[in-house]
């Protein structure tokens, strides 16, 4: 039976130091190698495996690498490793941008290829010249912004009344707290002083926040009002005040900006449905092959499934069936002991703070939004959950206390075996900017997930980071959490609409596909989706309207058999409404991050722990058969994220030979520029000519940038060059004739390029190319090829 006792010691992030001890002493023992087939075609010696580490391109030095090879019947053939990374190498190949003081910047590039039979695969950490090393920003000084919504107030109300507001403190700290380290390269004494030493930082962090928050509180209380809250995350502070203070208020130089506090507007709600399988997001192939989000990972948070939190707008049933392991005997009936409960947190937040909900208690307000939403993310009924229990199920019979085969498929989410952190926020009906805050926080603090969804929505359209709520989602994403949020369902013409915090760059919006068609057939939902196109600033250069997408994903929503709870403490599915929307979109997407987290940690790849780094694969995890317009006709994009699509419809695809025919391979890397840095990046996909089988080559970019303090970004365009003639042997950039086959000029933070045609035996190399450069930024570029095209159903 797995022990599914959740971790005692907040201390340590959770972690039981003899859980612990045993999960370090078995990753010692790994590397991020991939175990699967290979054959003479293939076959390498370990010297040869070597020397292929160390064939680093010009400039680069290898600080760490290590490559497989293994043979038909899964028997390890081969196998090299280069150095080892300490805490602090680890710290800079995970964030490399947080040092661009540095002389040089570690990056990490991985990669596996495929002729149909075979693979090997590798990882590697090099260290690179950074041309332009920086300082940190200078401190900004002046009067705070006031925003509009307080001025208005102070015209037009009366200057006793009191409001909640929002002071963003000037110059607070640059987030330090460093990730969870890699236990793989290091004893279990130098992960637990790792681990207590986050702790530590996470402790003065909350000291600073308090000591700089302090002269303003007294400030605040002088002037009559009262402080709720300071966040240790981001130094801001939650307080009443009379409308006859903000003026004194405004002539502090210590704040950045004083605004109300906003009001979420709710999006609308959606049932779970089949929408899994080959014909729709192809999630049936990970299940099949036992990616259902049960990967212990202890390279990041110790649990022993992958955590899914949501962060929602009601209560969560207290003993959910669909969080249930399984059945364990006819007389649990969904009350099973802890140690069968993936339902692993309850927490009630609101501005202020936020409590742990245990045992059998209720939260203040109880519904169905938030319950649909982890239902779809993560909900299980295929081991007989809810024995005993009707459930809503309308075939249900008492004899037979197992529901049917087709009822439990069809009521089931897509991470099966995660765990789930569930957080209601403020009263259940009103979340916002603070109240995302604070459950952020508390979440980085006590539960660090693998994924957080959020299917709500407050202010509007700013890529900027301009709230608390959106710092703080920057902040998870730094910690290694993958954000995600729904676009929202106020769709209103070619304007850009998208609300906090979609907007977010360093969060993954989604938007929903409509219902009334097949999946290569469907238009974007006009009236439960959003519409990106944000306008944005380049650097010191210039600015551009409406270039950033925004949209990530679009994705199935008007589904049937999704889970509620209607004031019970089990949950009820219901099979008859389609109510659809990009609220729950999102938790579709959520749990495919999930599954393909889980599949790529099987095969060892703990690098994908960096959001960018799994940003740029799940990228790749979509088509680019879509409708140009909001009910256009479909067709299939070469380059170019759309304000409406994204990337394109969420499609997974599995990288193993069983599961893709033919030849197939991809390539992975990370590559950071400085201030004024200037010279295109060349990565070659193959060291040898492409193979003879291939129908798509696309490669994908993610674009990291912190927006907190900043209200520009980089210029890098991406692209993808393909020669003209066949080669046995690429050089490392593109030489002789080539053709430039995709190009992705725009300013988007999500690109891609992709190239359908005559690939046989031809090189290709992918350009990352920084045309304005004004912050040190990190791209995470992923490239893959295949045989079968990204939009095909059944292969």
């Amino acid at each position: 039976m797995t022990d599914r006792t959740p971790p005692q010691s907040r201390a340590l992030r959770g972690f039981q130091v003899g859980v612990l001890l045993s999960a370090v002493a078995s990753l010692l023992s790994c590397d991020e190698g991939v175990e699967v087939a290979t054959d003479a075609g293939f076959r390498k010696t370990d010297a040869e495996l070597e020397d292929s580490l160390r064939d680093t391109p010009a400039g680069a030095t290898l600080v760490y690498g290590n490559a497989r090879l293994v043979d038909g019947d899964q028997v390890s053939v081969g196998t090299a490793e280069i150095g080892d990374l300490d805490i602090e190498q680890q710290q800079r190949v995970a964030r490399p941008a947080f040092f661009s003081g540095e002389d040089t910047f570690l990056e990490d590039e991985a990669w596996a290829q495929s002729d149909g039979e075979t693979v090997e695969s590798g990882y590697r950490v090099l260290s690179v010249r950074n041309e332009h090393p920086t300082s940190p920003r200078p401190p900004k000084w002046g009067a705070p912004t006031i925003g509009d919504d307080i001025q208005d107030a102070m015209q037009n109300s009366d200057p006793d009344e009191t409001v909640q507001v929002i002071l963003e403190v000037r110059n607070f700290a640059e987030w330090d707290i460093p990730t969870l380290p890699f236990a793989a390269s290091l004893s279990a004494a130098e992960y637990l002083q790792a681990v207590q030493g986050r702790a530590d930082k996470i402790e003065a962090r909350r000291a600073l926040s308090q000591s700089v928050a302090h002269p303003i509180s007294e400030h605040i209380e002088r002037l009559g009002g009262e402080v709720l809250n300071v966040r240790w995350g981001t130094g801001s502070i939650r307080a009443e005040v009379p409308l006859k203070a903000i003026d004194e208020l405004g002539q502090r130089t210590d704040l950045e900006t004083i605004r109300l506090r906003p009001v979420r507007k709710l999006t609308a709600q959606i049932s779970l449905g089949d929408a899994l399988d080959e014909d729709w997001i192809d999630a049936d192939r990970f299940h099949a092959n036992g990616f259902i989000g049960e990967y212990g990972n202890s390279a990041f948070h110790g649990y022993d499934e992958l955590v899914g939190a949501v962060i929602d707008t009601n209560g969560l049933p207290s003993n959910p069936c669909f969080t249930m392991d399984a059945r364990v005997t006819p007389t649990h009936n969904c009350t099973a002991s802890e140690s069968w409960q993936r339902l692993t947190g309850r927490w009630e937040c609101d501005t202020s703070s936020c409590t742990e909900i245990t045992g059998s208690d209720d939260f203040s307000a109880h519904g169905n939004h938030g319950t649909k939403a982890a239902s779809i993310m993560l909900g299980d009924y295929d081991d007989c959950q809810g024995y005993g229990r009707a459930l809503g199920d309308a075939g249900y019979s008492p004899s037979s206390p197992c529901h049917s085969s087709t009822w439990q498929q069809d009521s089931s989410g897509v991470a099966r075996e995660a765990r789930l952190v569930y957080v209601a926020m403020g009263d259940g009906v009103d979340p916002n900017s603070a109240d995302t805050e604070e459950a952020i926080d508390m979440l980085i603090d006590e539960y660090p997930p693998d994924v957080i969804n959020m299917s709500y929505r407050f202010d509007g359209c700013d890529p900027a980071s301009s709230l608390p709520g959106e710092d703080s989602a920057e902040d998870a994403y730094d910690q290694g959490v993958f954000v995600v949020a729904s676009a929202g369902n106020n769709h209103s013409g070619n304007g850009c609409t998208v609300n906090s915090p979609a907007d977010t760059p360093k969060v993954w919006s989604v938007n929903s596909v409509d219902d009334d068609c097949t999946y290569n057939e469907c238009p974007i939902d006009s009236a439960n989706s959003n519409t990106g196109g944000a306008d944005v600033e380049i650097g010191d250069c210039c600015g551009s309207t409406e270039e950033l997408a925004i949209i990530d994903s679009a994705a199935p929503s008007k589904l049937t058999h999704k889970t509620g709870s209607y004031g019970t403490t089990y949950g009820e599915v219901y099979d008859g409404d389609v109510n659809g929307g990009s609220s729950f979109a999102a938790p579709l997407v959520a749990g495919a991050v999930l599954i393909v987290k889980d599949a790529f940690l099987q095969d060892g790849r703990t690098w994908v722990n960096n959001p960018g780094r799994l940003y740029s694969i799940m990228m790749a995890m979509h088509d680019r058969h879509k409708a140009y317009t909001m009910a256009g006709t479909s067709w299939r994009a070469s380059s170019t994220t759309s304000k409406y699509w994204g990337l394109g419809r969420l499609k997974l695809r599995l990288f193993r030979n069983a599961e893709m025919p033919g030849s197939w391979g991809w390539i992975y890397k990370t590559k950071t520029f400085s201030v004024g840095s200037t010279s295109e990046y060349y990565k070659r996909i193959k060291s040898t000519g492409l193979p003879d089988d291939l129908e798509v080559l696309k490669c994908t970019m993610f674009q990291e940038e912190d927006m907190s303090g900043k209200d520009y970004v980089n210029d890098i365009e991406l692209r993808l060059y393909v020669s003209n003639d066949t080669r046995s042997s690429c050089s490392t950039s593109p030489s002789g004739s080539y053709t430039t086959r995709s190009w992705d000029t725009g300013y988007n933070l999500r690109k891609f390029v992709s190239y359908e045609g005559t690939l046989d035996g031809r090189c290709a190399w992918v350009g990352i190319d920084p045309d304005e450069i004004d912050s040190t930024t990190s791209t995470y570029n992923f490239c893959y090829y295949a045989s079968v095209l990204d939009d095909e159903a059944q292969y």
